[in-house]
């Protein structure tokens, strides 16, 4: 279940804080080997594989981030004064890494779209040129019949 500082004691908080820096930044990681892998589909199978097993952990940390967004004064008063800067600091880096994720997750998504795209228009290329070589080999037979004699 997912909580806030007004759940969970400050330091149990401070805990979730670090443990989500730790797992967004693995995950940042595992985003940018999928996009750099290219072609290699074995190597993203076995990235998002491992991409799910971080989610799972990420759930599991319990900490509910849109939550503490809206709750943050509130979150805020019930830390110690002398951490107050170091955990804004510590959110606004996770916000940074999960903007890096989800940028990096779209421009992969797109450039998937766009091969999977290519790949339809060859295709379909290839199948109009196996229709056209159908039509001329037909073309080739009827002509052999009709043209030559066949008595000799």
């Amino acid at each position: 279940m997912a909580n806030t500082v007004g759940e969970a004691q400050p330091a149990e908080f401070l805990r979730q804080l670090s443990e989500l820096g730790r797992l967004y930044g693995e995950l940042a990681d595992l985003t940018r080997a999928q996009c750099e892998a290219g072609d290699e589909y074995a190597n993203i199978a076995g990235i998002l594989e491992r991409k799910q097993e971080l989610m799972r952990g990420i759930e599991a940390v319990g900490l509910d981030l849109a939550g503490l967004r809206e709750r943050w004064a509130e979150v805020r008063e019930g830390l110690p004064e002398e951490q107050r800067s170091g955990v804004a600091g510590e959110i606004k880096a996770l916000q940074a890494t999960l903007r890096e994720v989800v940028e990096m997750e779209n421009h992969w998504h797109e450039k998937i779209a766009s091969r999977k795209e290519e790949t339809l228009n060859q295709i379909r290329k290839l199948q109009g040129g196996r229709r056209i070589a159908r039509a001329y080999g037909h073309a080739a037979r009827e002509a052999q019949s009709r043209f030559l004699d066949q008595t000799e």
